[in-house]
């Protein structure tokens, strides 16, 4: 990857960046204005991967401790819902448009969005 493995050499009076190659198993010159972009492209999809697998996560957590502590009366169960909420809301509100949808006893907006992160994360 790129952003660990970025070396910066000068060859002449000119710096050239060297980032790793998994196919071919040595440093690869490129220029300096690949680097910087795919290293932010790349660092971005790492983050993005891993913000959604945390809202996930929380997601799960929120999901088994309802069983346990329905309600919102404890901090750590506020503290899920604020935080995995903002991600629901707007599944919920699209699919309260759709009449059988909004007829069904419950509510599928939590499982629609882990769905939609887990689309959304696998095209990282």
């Amino acid at each position: 990857m790129p952003i660990f493995g970025t070396i910066l050499y000068n060859d002449g009076g000119q710096h050239i960046l060297c980032c790793p190659r998994a196919d071919i198993g040595h440093f690869e010159p490129t220029t300096r204005k690949e680097i910087p972009l795919t290293a932010l492209i790349v660092f971005i999809s790492f983050l993005a991967y891993w913000m959604i697998s945390a809202i996930q996560t929380l997601m799960t957590i929120r999901a088994i401790s309802s069983w346990f502590f329905p309600g919102e009366d404890n901090a750590f169960q506020r503290f899920l819902v604020v935080t995995t909420e903002p991600f629901i809301i707007p599944v919920r509100a699209i699919l309260e448009r759709f009449d059988a949808i909004a007829a069904l006893p419950i509510d599928i907006s939590f499982l629609v969005t882990f769905i939609l992160l887990s689309v959304l994360q696998s095209l990282l």
